[in-house]
């Protein structure tokens, strides 16, 4: 096998921000709608938001779909602080 080449620039200033402040990112990327089960990301996103040890953990959601808006507003409701929702992400933010 060859070389393996991985560019750890981070260019965006937020993404950078947010691997200074957390220890963990949890990535959801891609289609946020009918067909994808949510609930069980979002239940568990819910669960995770008082207890201390997972304090330092992010969950970054990027893309689209039609529980975008869904999820965004459950996130709110249930006072979740640790998420950020971003559209396309460059491959260097990734």
């Amino acid at each position: 096998m060859g070389e393996v080449y991985q560019d750890k620039t981070i260019i965006n200033t937020e993404i950078k921000k947010i691997r200074e402040e957390y220890d963990v990112v949890i990535l959801y990327t891609g289609n946020m709608g009918e067909a994808q089960d949510m609930d069980t990301i979002l239940n568990s996103v819910i669960y995770m938001k008082d207890i201390e040890k997972y304090k330092r953990v992010i969950f970054i959601f990027t893309g689209y779909g039609s529980k975008k808006v869904e999820i965004e507003k459950k996130l709110e409701k249930n006072n979740v602080v640790n998420y950020k929702f971003f559209g396309f992400l460059e491959n260097q933010d990734y």
